[in-house]
């Protein structure tokens, strides 16, 4: 299965590389609410998933503590997502909004490099 993942996401990127620049067109839409989670130890970096605020209108962040790039593997995972995706498809207020711009889970620094 891991190899499948791999061959997909090169697959992925290879046909990303080769296709025309969508950003510009997607400043422009009208798109719907979108919920992103930021996992601890999730794959995606948190400057990554903030910039997401530049192509959708309304973009709510939360934070998933101690899960990986797959939240839904942890049972604080599920409860985040399930809790604060109810909320956003609602049209409710999120739980768990993290408002801030900062990394929530910055880098941890060595010894060596402080």
């Amino acid at each position: 299965m891991r190899h499948m993942n791999y061959l997909s996401n090169a697959l992925n990127t290879e046909s990303l590389e080769k296709s025309p620049d969508f950003t510009a067109a997607l400043k422009e839409k009208n798109t719907p609410p979108v919920l992103v989670v930021q996992p601890e130890y999730g794959v995606v970096p948190w400057q990554m998933h903030y910039q997401y605020r530049e192509y959708f209108d309304d973009v709510r962040f939360v934070i998933a503590p101690g899960s990986g790039h797959s939240v839904w593997g942890t049972e604080s995972g599920k409860d985040i997502l399930v809790r604060n995706g109810d909320a956003l498809f609602k049209g409710e207020a999120i739980p768990d909004a993290y408002t801030s711009a900062e990394n929530p889970f910055p880098p941890v620094q060595k010894e060596s490099e402080r």
